[in-house]
């Protein structure tokens, strides 16, 4: 049996305690010509100076667990959610693991068109509480046309969603996604697409102008752009636009003028 490899989280404190302890006396300006004078220092940083503080534990809060995604497809909690929610791949959302509360209040919340705002801590399963609505709206109202937008601060964030909705939802082609941003190409020959490209994703700008997707991944500059520009129009022609989700939203700042 193949043994983890853990770290002793004392000797790790007590060894970078005492490579910083050595780094500041080989870096101080005593001359080598008053050796009490170093020995004096060398002793004050390790006998009475603190270079390091800590170590602290961190503990993550356990968040409370609700009803499973099988549980609402059921009809068991106060939302019944489509039952081509169970198509997602397991090894990306097993409907059998138990959503947290605020992932099942919010999506009792948004079934009612109301606005939401989701504040929990890191691992707390935030994009869930979005994202499982917009999947349940768009299955359960196949429709074609824009039905969200998804707004980030950077590319970089966008594009994360970008692979995730690649993986999500590559076992349900009903529901169609893009990202438009200024790394989306304007068109591409067939045998130059990307791999990774599934079927249902919109992944040119002529495609997402002539057959809008579903979801639409975009930052706040490119938007802006989008809804100026008369090329761009028919991307919000005859939508059925449901959802605007801002992420991140701590990034922004804003001033009273």
């Amino acid at each position: 049996m193949a043994l983890r490899n853990e770290i002793d989280i004392l000797a790790f404190n007590r060894d970078l305690r005492q490579t910083y302890e050595r780094y500041i006396y080989t870096a101080n300006l005593i001359s080598d010509q008053e050796p009490q004078l170093q020995s004096a220092f060398y002793e004050r940083l390790s006998e009475g100076f603190s270079v390091l503080n800590g170590p602290y534990v961190h503990c993550t809060p356990c968040y409370k667990p609700s009803y499973t995604l099988q549980d609402l497809i059921d009809g068991q909690g106060e939302i019944k959610l489509s039952a081509q929610l169970a198509k997602l791949p397991r090894d990306q959302f097993a409907p059998d693991r138990p959503l947290y509360t605020h992932q099942v209040e919010a999506l009792h919340i948004l079934s009612k068109g109301k606005n939401l705002v989701v504040a929990t801590g890191t691992g707390s399963g935030k994009t869930e509480c979005f994202l499982l609505p917009i999947l349940n709206d768009i299955l359960e109202n196949p429709e074609r046309g824009l039905r969200a937008i998804m707004i980030y601060p950077m590319n970089a964030l966008a594009d994360d969603q970008l692979g995730r909705l690649r993986r999500l939802l590559s076992t349900i082609p009903e529901v169609t996604f893009g990202r438009y941003t200024g790394d989306t190409p304007e068109t591409v020959e067939e045998p130059k697409r990307p791999s990774e490209v599934i079927q249902n994703e919109r992944y040119t700008r002529r495609e997402i102008r002539t057959n809008p997707p579903h979801i639409l991944l975009t930052n706040f500059a490119m938007l802006e752009y989008l809804l100026l520009r008369p090329r761009d129009s028919d991307i919000f022609t005859g939508n059925r636009l449901r959802f605007i989700v801002l992420d991140e939203a701590h990034s922004y700042s804003g001033h009273r003028e």
